[in-house]
């Protein structure tokens, strides 16, 4: 009996710890997505699900191609981002895990973009996340706001390349701490404009759907490299397209 309390008295913290940043992390991500309207959002064949592929690569780990036809089977070796960021920006806690190949490159990115953007601090609000994790994402998604919506909106489990330690959701507070809307700051077109120098692409862009699978994400970035992430900036492509080329 008196293990049995032991234990529980150590874990309960840890699994109030857990879900109070999965709900400060699902807060401040569904303030960016568009709310529900009630219109049925159009099922074509570029948002139906499969599950036959694995994530496809080609050369460097950091091209591997996770989307809604591909799924991930593989994570980077990671790294804690607050243990190594800088003090240009901010991590919304020491949970946020990324590749160790994404760190050196954010770094200056984020040095750069706090050069450049006075008004608003940029922060990592997620990196990394486990195929449970995005599972309670995605089906938080499906409770609130319906199967069409999250399937639009919201990567299922095990296909979010959130799993592979490359891709980043970034935040923002302005000077007086707090929370805005990332989209709707300069950094968000700084780094539009900027992140393919550094080796970061808009993953999910306003016009590439049809690839993508994916609604228009302003907050979400994806490390490809420079060389690729060059490529496809003069090129107007985004991964999909590159990686077909």
């Amino acid at each position: 009996m008196k293990k049995r309390f032991y234990l529980a008295a150590v874990l309960l913290p840890i699994l109030c710890f857990l879900a109070a940043g999965y709900i400060c992390y699902s807060d401040q991500i569904s303030t960016e997505l568009p709310q529900n309207t009630g219109k049925k959002v159009q099922n074509n064949s570029s948002t139906v699900w499969h599950s036959e592929n694995v994530g496809k690569s080609i050369t460097n780990n950091y091209l591997v191609l996770v989307n809604k036809w591909h799924r991930c089977e593989r994570t980077s070796d990671l790294c804690c981002v607050f243990n190594n960021k800088n003090s240009s920006y901010y991590v919304k806690d020491k949970m946020v895990k990324l590749s160790n190949e994404v760190i050196p490159s954010l770094n200056k990115m984020m040095k750069e973009c706090a050069k450049e953007n006075l008004s608003c601090k940029v922060g990592v609000i997620s990196g990394y996340r486990s195929a449970d994790y995005q599972s309670k994402l995605y089906d938080n998604a499906v409770n609130e706001q319906g199967q069409d919506y999250a399937d639009h909106y919201v990567a299922r489990p095990g296909f979010s390349e959130h799993e592979t330690g490359y891709a980043i959701d970034f935040g923002a507070m302005n000077n007086a701490g707090e929370n805005v809307r990332f989209a709707n700051t300069s950094a968000s077109e700084w780094m539009l404009n900027n992140s393919y120098r550094y080796g970061f692409i808009r993953r999910y862009p306003e016009d590439k759907e049809q690839y993508t699978g994916i609604a228009l994400e302003p907050w979400h970035y994806r490390f490809v490299g420079v060389k690729a992430a060059t490529y496809m900036k003069e090129h107007n492509l985004c991964l999909e397209e590159y990686l077909k080329r």
